[in-house]
Order: C-alpha cells, then sequence, then structure tokens
C-alpha cells in the first residue's frame, strides 16, 4: 500500500468514528429529552372527553334534574351589557369603565382570523344599545367623518349636545374602537 492510501484509508475510518461518536452523542440527548423524567414527550391523540367524563355529565344532570329548588344551579339572566358585548358585538371588544360607565368599547383580536365589526349604520346601533352603554340621549347627530374616525353628537330633548361618541375605523371601514 502507498502513502496516499494508507492516508486516504486513515481519513476515511476517522471520519466513521466521528460520524458513530456525533450519532450516538445525538440520539443519547434526544432520547433523554424523551425520557419519563423529561416534560416533554409526544403530544397524547387521546379524545377531549373520556367515556368516564360522559358518564359523570350525564349523573350530574339527571341528579340537578331530580332537584326541586333549582336556583343555584340556574344562571342569572342576561344583561343587556352581556347581550350587547356577547350577542351583537360577538365577543370580540372589550369594554372599559369609569365609575360604572362605559368609555370605551376597543377590538380584542384573540385569535389571528379575528377581524373587527362592520357596523354599517352607527346612528342605529347607538340608538338601539344606549341603555346597554348607559347613554341617555334624544338624538344622534354625525358631526366629523374623516381620517378613519366618525365622530358623533348627543343630543338631548332640548337639541343641547350631552356628549360625543368617537369610532376609530380599520382601512375597510370596520370598527376599532368606541369612545364615549
Amino acid at each position: 500500500m502507498n502513502q496516499k492510501t494508507k492516508k486516504a484509508v486513515m481519513i476515511t475510518t476517522g471520519l466513521m468514528i466521528l460520524t458513530v461518536l456525533l450519532n450516538y452523542w445525538l440520539g443519547g440527548s434526544l432520547n433523554s429529552s424523551m425520557s419519563p423524567d423529561s416534560n416533554r414527550g409526544v403530544a397524547s391523540f387521546e379524545p377531549t372527553f373520556s367515556v368516564k367524563e360522559l358518564k359523570w355529565e350525564q349523573e350530574l344532570a339527571g341528579a340537578l334534574s331530580k332537584k326541586q329548588d333549582l336556583k343555584a344551579a340556574l344562571p342569572t339572566s342576561v344583561s343587556v351589557l352581556d347581550e350587547l358585548l356577547f350577542g351583537y358585538l360577538e365577543g370580540k371588544y372589550g369594554l372599559r369603565a369609569e365609575n360604572g360607565k362605559v368609555k370605551t368599547l376597543e377590538f380584542r383580536q384573540d385569535q389571528m382570523d379575528d377581524h373587527p365589526l362592520a357596523i354599517s349604520n352607527k346612528i342605529d346601533f347607538l340608538n338601539h344599545n344606549k341603555k346597554a352603554l348607559g347613554l341617555n340621549f334624544f338624538q344622534v347627530k354625525l358631526v366629523s367623518n374623516r381620517d378613519q374616525i366618525e365622530v358623533y353628537q348627543l343630543l338631548g330633548q332640548d337639541q343641547n349636545s350631552i356628549g360625543e361618541v368617537q369610532f376609530k375605523l380599520d382601512k375597510e371601514g370596520r370598527v376599532l374602537s368606541v369612545e364615549f
């Protein structure tokens, strides 16, 4: 064997040993993260409801149906504000209040595909929801509409201004926030 062949065999042998050691080292670190002592593991593919849970729910429903006094088990009636927030506004808007009065409704993007709502007739929206929003006005009038901000004046029965409502919109005209 000549010198070049010996060198090539040594390099090839060294690379093979290095590859085996590297494979052992990487395989060992992967396996240690999958060990029972580790917090990591394969995701579970079990159904979200087991038969035991369904049976428990069925037993609970049966027990509740036999009770004479269900007042503690039944929910209270929905308020007009809850109906607005979770009905018309689909739970997409958060509420900020001060001293028991609604100050702002703001769009909350909880999910990547959530979009603000398009409220086509803001005057009808305000008139329909004035009780839920705690507003006491007789008439609504559009004051300005520019730069994606619509301002409405709230008028009392004597036609005097009693407040303003500002709708901030996105480029598509959907409501990002309402300030009272």
